[in-house]
């Protein structure tokens, strides 16, 4: 029997899917970032994403335009403007999509190290920051401490987190002393006033360092902080300043937080102390 070669046909490619994460959710700017990171990991080759936080989001501020995104990152990389995206009726809209929780807070296992390498790539290779903030950052590089510096990096989350709450600040003060013995000096972020009174009382300003940004008096965090005057988009700047110093500093000291896990997704190889990792996530 003799078979006839039939035309050559066209491999069948996925459907293109354009996606946009939006700022239905009231949640922090981090866990916003996180969010779209991991989307991004774990998305095939057809889903295309892009982010748009309005005026329903946290930190919106209509003098610095009309996405919170793009005050302090960049749009993911695709192969359409985001205009034409959020114009085309297909386009999908929603929050965490194919998000895992890889690399979310509750997440202790090494899958969140191996995320954290993966959103780092994606990070740098996709997205980045905006101008604006890289023009904050190269202000901050060279007014903050010199590249051979020892620096602790301290994080503590005092407000909305009740794990971390469980989490005294003598424990703190313990891992951080065996450091200040040898020297080195303190990059403290936190969202409280009580935690940084207390480290200027142990440590002095010589060897505190923390930015000059507003922090909650009470349990209330400051991205929920509506009471609060001045620009809501200072406050995201503020942040993500923090974040980023965290990262450049010789070691971490932390409990968990989206704000640290930026950190290390800026740099994955920054050695850390999780002060938390005997509680549960809440």
């Amino acid at each position: 029997m003799n078979f006839e070669r039939g035309p050559d046909l066209e491999p069948m490619l996925p459907q293109k899917i354009y996606r946009i994460i939006d700022g239905r959710n009231r949640s922090g700017l981090f866990s916003i970032a996180t969010i779209v990171l991991e989307n991004l990991v774990v998305a095939t080759v057809n889903i295309s994403y892009q982010v748009a936080l309005d005026s329903r989001y946290l930190y919106f501020d209509p003098k610095w335009g009309p996405n919170v995104w793009d005050y302090y990152f960049r749009q993911p990389r695709s192969d359409r403007s985001f205009s034409e995206i959020v114009a085309d009726p297909s386009t999908e809209w929603g929050f965490t999509f194919d998000r895992r929780l890889l690399l979310d807070g509750s997440n202790r296992g090494q899958s969140y190290i191996e995320t954290v390498r993966q959103a780092s790539s994606t990070f740098y290779s996709d997205v980045g920051f905006s101008d604006y903030m890289n023009q904050q950052i190269t202000s901050l590089d060279t007014s903050t401490w010199q590249p051979n510096d020892e620096i602790l990096g301290v994080h503590r989350r005092a407000t909305d987190f009740t794990h971390t709450a469980r989490v005294p600040l003598t424990r703190f003060f313990e891992a951080a002393d065996p450091f200040v013995d040898q020297n080195w000096r303190i990059f403290l972020a936190t969202d409280s006033n009580f935690t940084l009174a207390a480290f200027l009382k142990r440590y002095g300003r010589k060897r505190l360092i923390f930015q000059r940004s507003k922090r909650s008096w009470s349990k209330r965090p400051l991205h929920l902080g509506r009471w609060l005057t001045g620009s809501p988009a200072e406050r995201g700047k503020d942040v993500v300043l923090d974040s980023y110093l965290l990262s450049k500093c010789s070691y971490l000291i932390r409990t968990r937080s989206n704000v640290t896990t930026f950190s290390l997704i800026l740099r994955p190889d920054l050695p850390f102390t999780e002060l938390d990792e005997d509680l549960p996530f809440a």
